[in-house]
């Protein structure tokens, strides 16, 4: 995995770079401006409490005076209760990392299918 090893991961965006960072439980600071990059209205309260862990900052200069509040020791800071609980409820809802997501995969297509009229077996 590329994000092995890294000391901390900065992202400037939505993406799938950001679930991936916080599935893999790397220490992450996400900055973007929320007037450019719109989330669904069931995303909100999730980013809200990356927010308040100060993961995510609306800012590049509130994420740039964290980045450097935390450089030396990542680690201090990312493994406090209030920031793991935060990453781990939006991975929970937002990064789908179930061990079994093929089974789920192919009953959510069934799913879909069937809503068109048709059938995948």
């Amino acid at each position: 995995m590329i994000l092995e090893g890294l000391r901390i991961v900065v992202i400037d965006h939505l993406g799938t770079v950001l679930l991936e960072a916080l599935a893999a439980n790397v220490p992450t600071i996400l900055f973007w401006d929320p007037n450019r990059w719109e989330a669904r209205p069931e995303v909100q309260t999730h980013l809200e409490q990356l927010r308040q862990a100060q993961i995510l900052w609306d800012s590049p200069e509130g994420a740039a005076e964290k980045l450097a509040e935390v450089y030396a020791e990542p680690g201090r800071w990312w493994n406090t209760d209030d920031v793991q609980s935060a990453r781990r409820e939006f991975v929970i809802y937002q990064a789908f990392t179930k061990q079994d997501w093929i089974s789920n995969w192919i009953d959510n297509l069934r799913k879909i299918s069937k809503g068109r009229g048709g059938g995948l077996g």
